[in-house]
């Protein structure tokens, strides 16, 4: 990129595998001649690591800083939406940002939530919540997954899926993840002085994985709360593990080093390549609930989900069927040999958990 550009433009890593250029005089028609230059050139990029080869491609939105801009923020979200664009029609291409009422709507639209997570990180603006999982075998429940939620108007929870996007567009997803280790291991290390069998399981983002230091983040919380990392599960979906594979297997056997485990979420929606599972270090495999959802009525949810069983075994590794309905699903888990059990069915999500251990059956 830096050999593209001339001394008077701005170049900068915006954040994981995004880079930022600002070209100052620019009119449309250069700007976009530009734009396919910075395409062509990447496609012409090929290195070899381990005797392999490899192609870069990038996609590229492309917005005009003019007068209908009003803050330098509104300009980054307008490219960010032309580069979505671009990426979903085929990637390896650059768009033009238009500005469309649906488009501008949509950018308020995330400027808003950007606002309101930013208030939210410096003004104890989100909470916890913790859901059970229990082991099959005799029902005891000491894991629990911990989702997070963002306070609304009077005592209304805000779920992930509304402000998510908005902080992965922004920039915000990292600052969410040091949130919910920091606040999650400070809760789990007062749980403990009562209940020493509790351990949480907790998500990650897919950015910790371009940054080193979450290593160092999670260490270092460990020290602050004298937790001991065997009590922390962290779980990462398999879309966002095969994605960042080298990075990903490399963090997780640091963190491992300290004790942690990890869980490898929504197995089987994504690549279900069972090859993967001999490169990650994972602990658990979450099967996916959409095999659990029909699983007493559904032969082939039955044969995938035994497949994957009889693999995880063969691996040493535990497995967790997600989205449990009832009884009857229960059961089959336990004769297919399903190792634990989430879902609704087994415990909602609650703003604080048992203060002794039971058993679910």
């Amino acid at each position: 990129l830096r050999s593209l550009v001339d001394d008077t433009d701005l170049i900068c890593r915006y954040g994981g595998d995004e880079f930022v250029i600002v070209r100052k005089g620019t009119g449309l028609a250069s700007a976009e001649l530009f734009a396919a230059k910075i395409v062509t050139s990447m496609a012409d990029i090929q290195f070899v690591e381990d005797g392999r080869a490899f192609n870069v491609q990038c996609s590229v939105g492309l917005a005009m800083v003019d007068s209908d801009v009003d803050e330098p923020e509104d300009v980054l979200a307008q490219a960010d939406l032309a580069c979505h664009e671009a990426k979903g029609q085929g990637r390896n291409q650059f768009k033009v940002f238009t500005r469309d009422r649906g488009e501008r709507e949509k950018i308020a639209a995330d400027m808003g939530w950007s606002d309101r997570i930013r208030e939210a990180l410096d003004n104890e603006g989100f909470s916890l919540r913790y859901q059970p999982i229990i082991r099959i075998g005799d029902g005891t429940e000491y894991l629990y997954e911990v989702l997070l939620r963002m306070r609304g108007p009077g005592r209304k929870a805000i779920p992930p899926g509304a402000f998510l996007p908005a902080a992965n567009r922004f920039g915000l997803i990292g600052d969410l993840d040091c949130w919910v280790i920091r606040t999650a291991l400070q809760k789990l290390a007062s749980i403990r002085r009562t209940r020493p069998d509790v351990m949480f399981s907790l998500n990650l983002s897919g950015i910790v994985f371009s940054d080193p230091r979450i290593v160092d983040y999670v260490i270092e919380q460990l020290e602050v709360t004298g937790l001991p990392g065997s009590a922390v599960v962290f779980e990462v979906t398999e879309q966002i593990a095969i994605r960042y594979i080298d990075d990903a297997s490399a963090i997780m056997r640091a963190l491992m080093d300290v004790g942690c485990r990890f869980a490898l979420d929504d197995f089987g929606s994504g690549f279900s390549s069972f090859n993967y599972l001999k490169q990650l270090p994972v602990s658990f495999i979450k099967i996916d609930g959409a095999f659990i959802e029909n699983l007493a009525i559904d032969a082939t949810d039955r044969a995938i989900v035994t497949s994957i069983a009889q693999i995880a075994a063969a691996l040493g590794t535990e497995t967790i069927a997600e989205h449990v309905p009832n009884q009857e699903t229960l059961k089959i888990l336990e004769g297919i040999g399903i190792d634990f059990a989430q879902g609704f069915y087994i415990g909602r999500p609650a703003s604080s958990i048992r203060k002794k251990p039971v058993a679910v059956s």
